[in-house]
């Protein structure tokens, strides 16, 4: 029994495609690329895979599924199959690698469809995953592994009626910080009256002597970091952005029981489940006394903005990752 997703229109279409010569099939594994035809983030990481010969990259936009990228999923017996379709060509879930997901802010049917139909296919390894992405929202659980990890964490307090609470709390502290967690993408995204509704918060308690952020890239092994002078700010709430002054410094002298503690952390993450994370994104806090803390943790960070103030090759090693690694690994 064959259970077509798209409708015959996208099947007629696609065994149109089916009709070019068989020699200009290109039978390599592939890294599927998910993402928007804006985000511009991805290009140096596809550069670096289309330098390799062993895989390549097919680059697809869920926005443009029925305009010019078609999709097809089909069921036989206990096999499911996808086909994708656009002006780079065409891929079958069997040659599939990896996929590297990265979703915009707000996403159209066309995102929902791609990832359900992809998650069905077994033993594709992704960046992004939403697997992953479910284990660490939660900052408490990710809290008590960064302490498992060796980290030094700061003092929380989970709320169910953060609204009561506020007051305080700010008032024991003298300032807090408010993060909220269960949703995907991470927290509310909105202001204070957003978090509020939140029926759990965390309210953390407030690293009065930190005085920069360092952001560690973990890329399968190797470690890339980067400084920044922290905004002064009494009270930060999660929505809110860190003020990063241009040029961020590259930071290599990663004190060796902090890389240790950001290993231990990808390589040990229990989030309902051992999980493990070849890729992940950091952010630490650091004090003039050079005493370190964990802030958050995200499986979905940006390395480009890092890699082009600090010119690290990061994106070489995420290529690396995406052409070599197997979900098994």
């Amino acid at each position: 029994m064959n259970e077509d997703v798209e409708g015959p229109e996208d099947i007629e279409a696609l065994e149109d495609f089916e009709d070019a010569e068989d020699a200009e099939e290109d039978e390599r594994p592939v890294v599927l690329v998910v993402a928007d035809s804006a985000d511009t983030s991805v290009d140096a990481v596809i550069q670096a895979i289309e330098q390799r010969d062993d895989v390549r990259a097919h680059r697809v936009d869920p926005n443009d599924i029925g305009i010019t990228t078609f999709l097809v999923g089909q069921i036989v017996g206990k096999v499911m199959s996808v086909c994708v379709q656009n002006e780079q060509g065409r891929t079958y879930s069997d040659q599939i690698r990896s996929v590297w997901w990265r979703p915009p802010a707000e996403c159209l049917e066309g995102w929902g469809t791609l990832e359900a139909l992809l998650l069905a296919c077994p033993d594709i390894y992704w960046i992004g995953s939403p697997q992953r992405i479910n284990a660490l929202s939660s900052p408490p659980r990710n809290f008590l592994a960064a302490a498992h990890a060796g980290f030094e964490t700061p003092m929380i307090e989970l709320h169910p009626n953060p609204g009561a609470t506020l007051l305080e709390v700010t008032g024991r502290w003298g300032a807090a910080r408010t993060m909220s967690w269960g949703g995907y993408p991470f927290g509310t995204g909105g202001g204070l009256d957003d978090l509020l509704m939140v029926p759990g918060l965390v309210f953390q308690q407030r690293l009065k002597h930190a005085t920069h952020q360092v952001t560690v890239f973990y890329v399968d092994g190797q470690i890339f970091a980067a400084r920044a002078e922290l905004a002064d700010s009494p009270l930060r709430f999660e929505s809110e952005d860190v003020r990063m002054p241009d040029p961020l410094e590259a930071f290599f002298d990663l004190p060796e029981p902090v890389a240790g503690a950001v290993t231990r952390f990808c390589e040990t993450f229990a989030g309902g489940g051992f999980i493990r994370l070849r890729y992940a994104m950091f952010r630490l806090l650091v004090s003039t006394r050079d005493q370190w803390w964990f802030d958050t943790i995200e499986p979905l960070g940006d390395f480009w903005p890092i890699e082009e103030a600090t010119k690290q090759p990061i994106s070489q090693a995420v290529a690396t990752l995406l052409a070599t690694a197997t979900e098994e690994d």
